[in-house]
């Protein structure tokens, strides 16, 4: 089980690019990631024994994952369609594709994420 709830994505993280159908799996994702990142130590104190501070930052922190994992899944599909976003207006929606582009460098600041994302101050001390 996951982290966070739909709920606080939507309500204290405010993010908007994963729906309520595909959260379940996200949420796993990023939880299972996360504790990867901070070598077991949430499920090994026990999420519910830490601080509400504590348990609010690694909400966050699986939000923020599994909103870069979805993008990079997504971008890795239209890669593999051979459609790389080269860029995106708002105005009256247009969307151009690269062709021919380095497979990673399809993914820009999205491979970013895991390096920011590093245990930090309260997970350090987890």
């Amino acid at each position: 089980m996951g982290y966070t709830s739909y709920d606080f994505y939507r309500q204290k993280y405010f993010g908007e690019s994963v729906s309520e159908t595909e959260f379940p799996k996200w949420n796993e994702k990023a939880s299972d990631k996360l504790d990867f990142l901070t070598s077991g130590n949430i499920r090994k104190i026990g999420y519910a024994q830490l601080e509400e501070f504590a348990r609010e930052q690694i909400q966050k922190a699986v939000c923020r994952l599994a909103d870069e994992m979805r993008a990079i899944e997504k971008r890795t599909a239209e890669y593999d369609a051979g459609k790389v976003i080269k860029s995106h207006s708002a105005g009256s929606e247009s969307i151009s594709f690269e062709v021919g582009k380095n497979k990673l460098d399809a993914f820009g600041s999205s491979r970013r994420v895991f390096t920011e994302c590093k245990p930090k101050s309260v997970l350090q001390r987890i």
